[in-house]
Formats: structure tokens, C-alpha cells, sequence
């Protein structure tokens, strides 16, 4: 019978079989048609480009090979992974030790911190003072301090009180002249700071330009001062007048000129630029005189928008410098805002015996570092960058390792930049070492970057245990469920600062802007809120927005996060327990390693517990000289049990008294404790295999008779139990006749439960037991 293509049209044909036509003899056969599947309607918007992108992302990930790490090139030996993985750890180990040994030696945080307290208490949060013949308003006493100023009045008060009182403190606290000439003129605030160079005034003003009004107030207002930007900057000469005979000219000069940088304020961001006036650190009359000008002349006027003041003082006890900037902001619309910056450094690294030190340590952390960075390179390489690229750790690595690079960049350039700057200026000349102190807070702030990378870092050598791992893994498991719960809470936060900006802006500071709103917010989250803002700013939607924002979050959004969290954990830690999880070759190299070392310890002290209550062979509670002197030859092959055996006999009698016997006891029963491992299942698990368990299903009564059953001391020739066997254990006879053996025999028994699931028949324990019998 002859097979045949089908014939479309053809009688007899039926779909997808064979079927017989009128042609004798010939059968054909029918494939059914293609059809095609319907297409897909495109999703679009926001929804479809996730999803386009998600199933890139997929695509993308299916063409990385299986994932594989540096150990698997070694094959199965365990040992050969295990050495590995030990050196790894211990070159980290030392990483961070270098470290830390040059954060903390470098750092003098308690002086730096008391130095900028100290200086902050006397220029900052002291209260005004102003003393004649410049008292402003007829006060010599104002109830505020430097951050309350308000007022251009309160900003005098400052600088003819406080300021120039503490800066240049003439004598002792008791009137009487300082014995040091150089201090009696001046600039030595707190007695034990110089002040380094002059002080410097710097201003930034606006142009005055005419006022852009609605036509129905065309002409009501002449000339304007606009806020700040750098388009309104005024460059023009600043001439300050004293009366008609005295006039100073102070001129425009940029940032590069004055080295200087850009300064954020709570108002807006400023330059580098602007009007100074340098006065004398040494010269209180000069001082006094230049500050009395200013104030005459009208140094603040209209234009004003911003004036800073900048020095520098050195404590030559401790080696410390502190850049101190007192700003104050004029916005336009009236008033005072004050701000200010202390930031101390130790400028001279390498000039004490210590900083040698650390410069090795320096040398040697380098040299690590560059290790590491040609070994990532290597493994990358090796792996390909797809494979290489898909594992988190790598990511980490160099992100650790770029910084550190940074951080060892700034420092070279900090060293150059210390060398050409003049550390001994004159009193009259001001230097500027804001672009130092900038260099020199940016590198502590990436070292402390750093310092949090390096201990997450540390935790990859955790992730062997599956204990430790369980926490990481947790994020990883529920990483997605966490990114939806992080969109969902941002569009809440973002509505409900939007909400509360609009309607509370412009009466209460935290939201007079969208970013304040949002992270005072987030501070109400923590819990940390003044809800009289709130009511302050909006009797009906201030509170109404903040009850509302606080059910959604804490009983809706906050329980949500929470049940992510817990499902994920849930489930890793049900496959931890129940081991379904395939270990990788590194983690059954170490970590079964020191759990089998833990198990075979904690087996070992229950032996060792086991054989001193053997000991006891008469039942009279104690261990005698005969019984002491048989129990050290049996176990003469075990010199950690004959040294516990030693140190347990306290008064060096040659024997063991019940108290010292139960004194044994209890430290081999703490021992025991120490070693417990919390899972049943792990332990279970770490029993060597291919070894009979003949104690698993029995109580410890029937473990300890068993074996002495096996040992042949079960009977006695008169057929009563032997003192030392199951049945004499619990002998109201023997209880009776020592009342302490019971509470010797139940911690026995304590210790024994715990390793039911351990096989105590091993040559050890045979080869002490025909000893002693």
C-alpha cells in the first residue's frame, strides 16, 4: 500500500488521520493545518515597558552559564577547598585588620571632638553681648545665641559681643595679664588655640535693578534686590563710607581668585566669590577699629545676601586644626539666617614616631589592595564577563575597591596640598584652607563609606554557615516582593509630602519644601514627629493628612513589609532545616568541617562522662586512690581526659570526693552546653556516616545498661545488679546511703539524652572499658 502526500480537496480525506478514499489501494494521510496562535495584544504605557523590560532582563539571564565560583576549579577535594577558602579568609582577615589598625590610630576623635565642641560653645551657642561704646539698641545682654539671630541688629550684637570678646581674649579669667607676649595681643580664643593668619569677612550682594510690578503698581516701588542667583550677582565695586571724608572701595573677586568654593545655605547655593575684608588676629585695636567701620559704614545694607566668617585655629597640645566658618544669609524678604561649620583634621600625618607605623601599614594595605584588584581581574577573565558580572559579591568587591583608590588618591593629594600652603602667615594675612578641610572631610566621609562596605564584605565568608546565610538569602528571596512594597511606599510619601507642601508650606519650615516634606515624613515613620506642626500649619489638613498617612503606613504598608519578610524566612529556614537545599562545594568543605569537629568534641565529653561514672565501681559515691590510680592507666592514651582528671582533684589527696566527683560532672556537663548545636536535624546530620547508631530510639537507662551488659559487668556471681550498672542507678539502697547520688546520677543522665543520636561504641571507649575491667 502506497503512502502518499495528501491532496488537499480530495475525497476522503479527513484532518490530522488516515482515511480510506474510492481509490483502491491507497490510502492518505492528512496533516492537520497550522494554526497560528493568536497574536498578543502589546501592553502599553508604563505597564508594557516594565514588562518589556522584564522579559529582556529574563532573555539576558538565560544566556549566563550556570553560575560557578573560584572553588569550583579544584574539583571535590575538600581539603584542597578548604585551604583555599582558609587563606582567602585569612588574607581578608588581615585586609581589614590594616584597616582598622589605620582608621582608628589616625583618628583622635575624642580631642577633635571636645576641640570643636569647645569652640562651638564660645562662638555659637553662647548668648550675645555687647559692650559700649557699641551696644546696639541700648542692650548689653541679649537672651540669644548665634543661631537665634533674626536680625541684622542681632548680627552686630554677635560680632561686638561674643565674637570679638572670645577672639581676642587679653588676659586671664581673674584679670591677670597673660606671662606669654604673644597671646596678650590677641587671637588666642579658649587660652590654648591659635588663631592661624587673619580673620576673613567675605560678602555676596545682588544688583540693585528696577522692580517688575503688575501694572496697578507700576511706580509704588522705585528699586528692587531680587534674591539670589548667580545671574543677579553684584560685581560691582562696593564703596562703604564712614562719613563724607572716609570711604573704602572693596572689590569684586572670584572664586578662583580667593580659592575658595561654592557655599550651600539654607536658603540657596552660593559661590566662591564676593567683597572680604581680612582683619588682624593679633591686633585687638586694629580689630576693634576695622569692626567699628563696618558697622558705620552700613556694611549691611539692601544688596547683602550673604556674609561668612572664616578662620582657622591651631592646638599645638594635640596636633589639631579646626576651619571654623560662622555664615549668616540675608534673604530678600527680610531678616537674618544663621549656620555654621566646624570641621577638625589632624594636617600633619606623618611627622610622630606612631605615623611611621601606620605608614607601613599603609604600604602593606596597598599592596593587598593591589592583589586583590589583579585578582578580580584575573577571575574575571577566567569566568567571562557574563558570569563574572552576575555574581552580587563582584560588584561589592569593586565597588570596595574603587573607593579605596579614591581615599589613596586623596591622600596623596592632601599630603601635596599641606606642602604649599604657608603654616606660618602673617598675623595681617589671611590664608585660605577651605579647599584642604574640603579634601580632608571628603576622605574621611569615603572611609567611612568604606568602612560599612568592608564589613558587608565580611559577610561572604559567613555565607558558608547556613545559619549566618539565612538573613542575606532572606533579601535575595524576596528582593522582587520588596521593590513593588518600595514603590507602593514611595508613591505614599511622595503624595503625602506633595499634599502637606502645598498645604503647610508656607508656615512651617519641615515642608516648606517637597525634599524637607518628604523626610520629615519619614522621620514621622520612625516615629520621631511634633504633631503641634501639624496642627500649627493646618487645623483641618494638617492632622487630617497625618492620621491618614499613619493607618496607611503603619496598619497597612508596615504589616505588608513584614509578611514578605517573615514568608521568605519561613521558607529558607524550612530548607535549611530539612537540608534540601544542594550545598556548594565550599560550604560542605568548611562548614561541614567544623560542625563534625563540634559533634565529635560534644561526643567525646559524654564519653569522658561516661567512663568517670564507670569509675565508681564500689557505688560509694566517691572515687578512691585505687579507683583513681585505674581509671588514669585506662585512660593514659587520652591526655585531655588524664589532665581533667587531674585538675579535678582539688586538694591533691590522690582521690575524688563526691563534691569533687559531682564538680567533674557539672564541668563536663558545661563543656557539653557549650558545644550544643540548636538543630536536632543539623546534628542528626553531622553523625559520621557508614557508622551503625545503637543509640538512636533508646533512653539513656537502657544505653548505659547495654553497655554495661556488653562490658560484662551486668551480673554479679550472686545475681545482683553491679553498682555501676542501669539497675543500681536509681538503688533506694544506694540513694539512701548517699544522698548525692542522685543528683549525680539525673546530670548523668542529662548529659547522655542530649547525644542519643551519636554511636558511643568506638575503640576508644572499648579500649578504656577492657582497662578498667
Amino acid at each position: 500500500m502506497n503512502r502518499v502526500a495528501p491532496v488537499p480537496g480530495e475525497e476522503g480525506v479527513e484532518m490530522g488521520r488516515l482515511s480510506p478514499v474510492n481509490t483502491p489501494g491507497r490510502l492518505i494521510y492528512v496533516s492537520p493545518p497550522k494554526v497560528e496562535p493568536p497574536k498578543k495584544k502589546s501592553k502599553k504605557g508604563v505597564v508594557g515597558t516594565i514588562a518589556g523590560l522584564k522579559a529582556r532582563f529574563a532573555k539576558m539571564l538565560k544566556k549566563v552559564p550556570e553560575k560557578k565560583d573560584r572553588y569550583d576549579d579544584l574539583g571535590t577535594d575538600l581539603s584542597k577547598v578548604r585551604k583555599k577558602f582558609f587563606i582567602d579568609a585569612g588574607l581578608f582577615a588581615l585586609f581589614l585588620a590594616l584597616y582598622l589598625t589605620i582608621l582608628l590610630a589616625e583618628r583622635d576623635n575624642v580631642h577633635s571632638y571636645l576641640l570643636g565642641q569647645q569652640i562651638q560653645h564660645k562662638f555659637v551657642t553662647q548668648n550675645l553681648q555687647a559692650e559700649p561704646p557699641f551696644v546696639v539698641d541700648d542692650q548689653t545682654f541679649i537672651e540669644k545665641t548665634f543661631l537665634d539671630i533674626s536680625l541684622v541688629e542681632d548680627w552686630y550684637n554677635f560680632i561686638f559681643g561674643i565674637f570679638y570678646s572670645n577672639m581676642y581674649q587679653m588676659e586671664w579669667y581673674n584679670g591677670d595679664e597673660f606671662t606669654d607676649l604673644n597671646k596678650q595681643e590677641g587671637g588666642w580664643p579658649l587660652y590654648a588655640n591659635k588663631v592661624v593668619g587673619a580673620i576673613r569677612l567675605r560678602q555676596v550682594r545682588v544688583k540693585q535693578q528696577s522692580c517688575d510690578l503688575a501694572p496697578s503698581l507700576a511706580g509704588y516701588v522705585d528699586d528692587c534686590y531680587p534674591p539670589f542667583s548667580s545671574k543677579v550677582e553684584s560685581k560691582d565695586d562696593f564703596v562703604l563710607t564712614e562719613n563724607a571724608t572716609s570711604a573704602t572701595t572693596l572689590y569684586w573677586q572670584s572664586e578662583a581668585d580667593l580659592k575658595g568654593s561654592f557655599f550651600w545655605g539654607r536658603v540657596t547655593t552660593y559661590p566662591g566669590s564676593g567683597f572680604v575684608v581680612d582683619i588682624p588676629s593679633n591686633d585687638s585695636d586694629i580689630a576693634l577699629e576695622t569692626l567699628r567701620f563696618l558697622y558705620e559704614s552700613t556694611y549691611i545694607d539692601d544688596q547683602t545676601r550673604l556674609v561668612l566668617i572664616d578662620f582657622v585655629v591651631y592646638n599645638a597640645n594635640t596636633d589639631l586644626s579646626s576651619w571654623v566658618r560662622l555664615a549668616t544669609e540675608f534673604p530678600a524678604v527680610g531678616g537674618a539666617i544663621p549656620t555654621f561649620a566646624v570641621r577638625t583634621h589632624r594636617i600633619f600625618q606623618y611627622e610622630h614616631s606612631l605615623d611611621y607605623f601606620i605608614a607601613f601599614c599603609q604600604v602593606s594595605f596597598c599592596l593587598l589592595l593591589v592583589y586583590y584588584i589583579v585578582t578580580e581581574v584575573r577571575e574575571a577573565m577566567k569566568l567571562g564577563p557574563q558570569l563574572y558580572v552576575s555574581d552580587f559579591w563582584n560588584w561589592l568587591d569593586w565597588i570596595n575597591y574603587a573607593a579605596f583608590v579614591a581615599v589613596i588618591g586623596l591622600r596623596i593629594q592632601n599630603i601635596v596640598a599641606v606642602n604649599n600652603y604657608d603654616w606660618q602667615p602673617d598675623p595681617l594675612t589671611f590664608v585660605n584652607y577651605e579647599q584642604l578641610f574640603n579634601l580632608l572631610s571628603q576622605e574621611t566621609n569615603i572611609n567611612a563609606f568604606n568602612a560599612l562596605i568592608m564589613f558587608f564584605r565580611l559577610y561572604k565568608y559567613l555565607y558558608v554557615f547556613p545559619q549566618l546565610r539565612v538573613f542575606i538569602q532572606t533579601l535575595g528571596e524576596s528582593m522582587t516582593r520588596i521593590v513593588s512594597f518600595m514603590v507602593v511606599f514611595c508613591v505614599v510619601l511622595v503624595g503625602f509630602a506633595l499634599a502637606l507642601y502645598i498645604a503647610m508650606g508656607r508656615d512651617i519650615y519641615n515642608f516648606s519644601d517637597v525634599g524637607y516634606s518628604m523626610f520629615t515624613l519619614f522621620q514621622a515613620t520612625l516615629g520621631v514627629f511634633e504633631f503641634s506642626e501639624f496642627q500649627q500649619g493646618n487645623r483641618i489638613l494638617g492632622p487630617l493628612f497625618f492620621i491618614t498617612y499613619q493607618i496607611i503606613i503603619f496598619f497597612v504598608l508596615l504589616n505588608v513589609f513584614i509578611a514578605i519578610i517573615d514568608q521568605a524566612y519561613q521558607s529558607l529556614d524550612a530548607e535549611i532545616q530539612d537540608d534540601k537545599r544542594k550545598a556548594s562545594v565550599v560550604e560542605q568543605a568548611v562548614y561541614h568541617y567544623f560542625r563534625e569537629k563540634v559533634a565529635g568534641l560534644r561526643d567525646r565529653l559524654v564519653k569522658y562522662a561516661y567512663v568517670v561514672r564507670l569509675a565508681d565501681q564500689n557505688g560509694d559515691g566517691r572515687i578512691d586512690a585505687d579507683e583513681l590510680r585505674k581509671l588514669k592507666e585506662s585512660v593514659k592514651d587520652f591526655p585531655d581526659l588524664l589532665e581533667i582528671l587531674n585538675q579535678a582533684d582539688a586538694n591533691n589527696d590522690l582521690q575524688l570526693d563526691p563534691t569533687e566527683v559531682e564538680a567533674l560532672m557539672a564541668k563536663l556537663e558545661s563543656a557539653l552546653q557549650q558545644t550544643e548545636n540548636p538543630s536536632s536535624a543539623e546534628t542528626a546530620a553531622s553523625a559520621t556516616p557508614g557508622r551503625p547508631s545503637v543509640l538512636r530510639g533508646q533512653s539513656a537507662r537502657d544505653l548505659i545498661h547495654a553497655r554495661l551488659t556488653r562490658s560484662g559487668a551486668a551480673l554479679n556471681v550472686s545475681g545482683e545488679a553491679p553498682v555501676g550498672s542501669a539497675s543500681a542507678l536509681s538503688s533506694p539502697g544506694r540513694m539512701a546511703a548517699d544522698p548525692g547520688a542522685e543528683r549525680r546520677e539525673d546530670m548523668l543522665r542529662s548529659i547522655l539524652s542530649r547525644l542519643t543520636q551519636f554511636d558511643l561504641i568506638d575503640r576508644r571507649l572499648q579500649t578504656i572499658e577492657q582497662r578498667m575491667h
